[in-house]
């Protein structure tokens, strides 16, 4: 290197162009500057040189202006490629937002479908949980209807056995009365029976005796 930087200075007015140069060299051979080191700066001593710039184009040198026009013609091919990496990645960045875009819709569709599924599931849900709070309460009154009959049930069963006892007693005591009747009518049979005895004996006696007297 020549330790020379160009660092431009515009301190004149623009109807003359001119530019600075800082011109910096380097006192101690067997030292290397860097740029931005500070310790090094300290070892030049910077002298400023202005130029005159030309002030028409065919004032410049052939060369400086192919150099500046290729520089241009570079620029522009850089800045036409950014711009086409740009387009590409902004058709790149629409397609995935449309692709986005449609799979929020479908999730959207989805989720307002599971909505609706839900809510259909939540009105069976309450269709048969008040279908089961019926049968509940039509178990509940038959429990009480069979509680009612068996409580019936128990007291025809009572009133029967006490029918059955009634029954036995009149039957005993038919069988009582029927017994009496029956030694009652036996004794009066027999008391009728020995009251026509006696009255055969009389009668026979009776005639024996006018038998014996109209002999």
């Amino acid at each position: 290197t020549t330790g020379t930087s160009d660092t431009i200075q515009e301190d004149v007015p623009t109807d003359t162009p001119q530019f600075s140069f800082q011109t910096s060299i380097r006192r101690d051979q067997d030292f290397e500057v860097e740029k931005g080191d500070a310790y090094s700066m300290a070892h030049f001593t910077t002298k400023e040189i202005k130029i005159q710039m030309p002030q028409h184009l065919a004032d410049l040198d052939p060369a400086l202006l192919e150099q500046a026009r290729r520089g241009l013609q570079q620029e522009n091919y850089d800045l036409r490629k950014q711009m086409e990496q740009l387009v590409h990645e902004l058709d790149q960045n629409r397609i995935r937002l449309q692709k986005k875009t449609e799979t929020i819709k479908l999730e959207k569709n989805k989720t307002d479908d599971a909505e609706m599924e839900c809510d259909r599931l939540l009105l069976q849900q309450q269709v048969l949980e008040e279908r089961i709070e019926s049968f509940e309460q039509d178990r509940k009154r038959e429990r009480k209807q069979i509680e009612s009959f068996k409580n019936e049930n128990v007291l025809y069963k009572k009133e029967i056995e006490a029918l059955k006892g009634k029954l036995a007693a009149k039957q005993k005591e038919m069988q009582d009365q029927i017994v009496k009747i029956s030694k009652r009518e036996a004794k009066r049979a027999d008391e009728f029976m020995q009251q026509a005895i006696k009255q055969f004996k009389r009668l026979q006696k009776q005639q024996n005796n006018q038998q014996q007297q109209n002999k």
